[in-house]
């Protein structure tokens, strides 16, 4: 039987990520959460159910870090082990759907044969220096807090300053003097999708051929979340797009003067409201200082009343 799967990233504010259960629930769903291995499982187990399964399997998801891969590729190992079939959905613990669970879930079982996943090529998905960025330079995290990581491409006096403080090691230092190799043509997009278990366990089986290569690579990536399924994928389906449609999650990149991606309050009601007719789920939100935006979205998108036309669901 098919199963709307939700996985989510999680790492703060457990009664946030049991308000995106609750929105979510129902018949023919569940969830598989990794809660950062940083963060205190015991504020978590309440949630624990039969339909809601913290796996064991946890790492410490650095921001822009590819342990956010290995984070995915966890639950969907324990989802598979599981027997579970249908569409997997990738969420965070910031997520709210824009979209009453039911039509969601109708949604995703009328399109199984689908993979919701944005993907362009890489020069085409970001500005000329943010590609350059993420192909030619190897970024190394110098420890576990958000953004304490450099860029290297080659011996520069950055890297030796680095070496000297002890900060990066011989390792590194002999890695960054190989020029960086694509292992094939790389594409990006959104980190946030649904990607059906049939094709899910083509990834899995590529990964068992191949697995120690991916890792070499996108480990100094930047930002891998966003580049290795999407190019993992197009490999695999030897860039054959007929099943690849747009992800149906929100996130506003654009806004000027502030940082991005957007944390939606209040004033942002109208924006999301419009933007339901397009995607099921935005990011982000943070309920303990900007809650009235997800009571918004509870009484003007969330009520089972609400009708949408095949039109504007697909």
């Amino acid at each position: 039987m098919n199963k709307i799967i939700y996985f989510i990233i999680a790492h703060r504010n457990p009664a946030q990520v049991e308000r995106l259960i609750r929105k979510l629930e129902g018949p023919d769903t569940v969830f598989y959460v990794h809660l950062d291995i940083r963060s205190d499982m015991g504020e978590y187990r309440y949630l624990e159910s039969d339909g809601v399964r913290f796996i064991s399997n946890r790492v410490a998801c650095v921001w822009a870090d590819y342990a956010f891969v290995q984070a995915v590729l966890n639950l969907a190992e324990v989802a598979l082990a599981d027997g579970q079939q249908g569409m997997m959905v990738l969420l965070s613990g910031q997520d709210y759907p824009l979209r009453p669970a039911e039509e969601i879930r109708g949604f995703f079982l009328r399109h199984m044969d689908k993979n919701f996943i944005t993907c362009m090529p890489l020069e085409e998905a970001w500005p000329e220096f943010s590609c350059y960025r993420r192909r030619e330079t190897y970024k190394v995290n110098f420890s576990d807090k958000r953004a304490d990581f450099a860029f290297f491409k080659g011996i520069d006096l950055m890297l030796i300053n680095c070496l000297l403080k002890g900060r990066v090691g011989l390792d590194i230092f002999k890695l960054i003097f190989k020029k960086r190799v694509e292992p094939f043509r790389l594409y990006g997009g959104s980190a946030w999708w649904a990607i059906n278990t049939k094709t899910f366990e083509k990834i899995l089986r590529f990964m068992e051929m191949r697995g120690e290569e991916m890792k070499e690579y996108f480990q100094y990536t930047y930002c891998a979340d966003e580049e290795f399924f999407q190019s993992l994928l197009m490999e695999i389906l030897n860039g054959d797009t007929s099943s690849i449609l747009p992800s149906v999650t929100y996130v506003n990149w654009t806004r000027p003067n502030c940082e991005l991606p957007v944390t939606f309050g209040a004033g942002d009601l109208e924006e999301l409201k419009e933007k339901a007719s397009d995607f099921l789920f935005a990011r982000k939100f943070v309920m303990d200082q900007y809650g009235e935006i997800l009571e918004g979205i509870d009484r003007d998108l969330l009520v089972c009343e609400r009708i949408t036309t095949e039109e504007n669901t697909d």
